[in-house]
C-alpha cells in the first residue's frame, strides 16, 4: 500500500519528467525545395510523381521532411529573387527544373546541395565537371539534348521525306544550350539535305511573335525544342499548329496529348521519379560530389492519329510500329 509520502514523491517525479519532455526542441525535418517554373495545373502530375518516389524511398512529405514547392518565371531574374527568398531559410536540398533553373542555384549558392530534376548537356554546359564526378553541389538527371533533337528532325524527315524547308522553334536566344544544339541540328540537316528556319522564343510574349513569323514563313513541318518555355506555351503552340496545318513534333508528350502531332523525348515522370532518389541519398547523408549523373535511359515516341486524320497525313507503319504509344 502506497503511503501518502510516496504517492507525492511519484507526482513530483512525473511532473519532473513531463518538464523535461516539454523541454526538448521539436524534431527540425530537412527542407527539400523544388523551383518549379509556371503553375500548378502544368505540373502536378510531375510533382506527385516526385512524392510518390520519394514516398518508395522512406520519405513522407510532412511526417519526414517539408516540401517547399515553389512556383517562378522561366527568367533568370524571376529565378534569382526566388532564390533570395529561399537561401535565409536553409533548405536542406534544392530540386530545380530545367538549364536555366540549375544555373540560377549554382551561381546563388555553392554549399547546399542542389539535384537537377532535368537539364541538358550539365558537362557541355560546365554545370559539373563530369557525369561520373560531378564535383561542387550539383547532381540530377541528364539529357540527351543534341541526340535527341537530331532524332526528332529525322522522325520529321520519316514522315515528310520531299520537305526541304523544316522549322525549328526554340529559345535561341535565352537558353545555355542553344549554341550546342544549333551545331547538333545544322549538322543533321545538312546530312538530310533540308534548310532549318529558325523561329526564337525566349519568353511568353515572344511566343506570340514566333507564332506569327511561323503563320508568315509557312514551313513545311515544325520542330519544337525543349525548354521551359516551350514546356508552358505546349498547348498554345499545338493549337496553333492545327490552325495552320502544320505537323509539328514536338519534345513533351503532353503536348501530344493536348493535340500536338507527335512527339519524341525523354519520360520526364521518370526524371521526376529519379530526382527523388538523389534528394533521398543526400537526405541519408551522401554528398552530390560522390553521387554520378545520371543519363536518361527512357524515350519515348508518340503519335496522335486524330491530329494526322485532320492534317490530312498518313504516317507510315514503320513509324507507327516504332511508336511507344498512340492516340486515336
Amino acid at each position: 500500500m502506497m503511503t501518502r509520502r510516496m504517492i507525492l514523491f511519484a507526482f513530483a517525479a512525473l511532473i519532473a519528467s513531463s518538464s523535461q519532455l516539454l523541454a526538448q526542441p521539436a524534431k527540425v525535418l530537412p527542407r527539400v525545395a523544388m523551383l518549379f517554373p509556371g503553375s500548378p495545373a502544368q505540373h502536378n502530375e510531375l510533382v506527385q510523381a516526385f512524392l510518390q518516389a520519394m514516398r518508395e524511398n522512406g520519405y513522407v512529405d510532412g511526417r519526414d521532411f517539408v516540401f517547399d514547392l515553389r512556383y517562378v518565371g522561366t527568367s533568370g531574374d524571376e529565378l534569382d529573387r526566388a532564390l533570395n527568398e529561399l537561401l535565409p531559410i536553409r533548405p536542406t536540398v534544392i530540386v530545380t527544373i530545367g538549364s536555366q533553373g540549375a544555373w540560377a542555384a549554382k551561381k546563388a549558392t555553392s554549399t547546399i546541395p542542389i539535384v537537377m530534376a532535368t537539364v541538358a548537356d550539365p558537362v557541355g554546359q560546365g554545370l559539373v565537371a563530369s557525369l561520373a564526378r560531378p564535383e561542387g553541389n550539383l547532381t540530377g538527371n541528364a539529357i540527351l539534348t543534341e541526340e535527341v533533337i537530331a532524332k526528332r528532325l529525322e522522325l520529321l524527315h520519316d514522315l515528310l521525306p520531299k520537305a526541304r524547308r523544316i522549322g525549328a522553334l526554340g529559345n535561341w536566344s535565352g537558353s545555355p544550350m542553344a549554341a550546342i544544339v544549333s551545331i547538333r541540328l545544322e549538322s543533321a540537316a545538312k546530312q538530310l539535305g533540308v534548310t532549318l528556319l529558325r523561329f526564337d522564343a525566349a519568353s511568353s510574349s515572344a511566343m506570340d511573335v514566333a507564332l506569327d513569323e511561323i503563320a508568315r514563313q509557312r514551313p513545311e513541318a515544325l520542330m519544337v525544342g525543349q525548354d521551359n518555355v516551350l514546356w508552358l506555351t505546349r498547348s498554345k503552340v499545338a493549337q496553333s499548329m492545327s490552325r495552320y496545318r502544320i505537323p509539328a513534333i514536338y519534345a513533351f508528350k503532353e503536348a501530344v496529348a493536348e493535340g500536338g502531332l507527335m512527339s519524341y523525348a525523354n519520360s520526364t515522370g521518370a526524371m521526376f521519379r529519379r530526382a527523388a532518389v538523389f534528394v533521398a541519398r543526400i537526405l541519408k547523408g551522401g554528398r552530390p560530389s560522390d553521387l554520378p549523373v545520371e543519363q536518361a535511359t527512357t524515350f519515348e515516341l508518340v503519335i496522335n492519329l486524330k491530329t494526322a486524320k485532320a492534317l490530312r497525313l498518313t504516317i507510315p507503319p514503320s513509324l507507327l510500329l516504332r511508336a511507344d504509344q498512340v492516340i486515336e
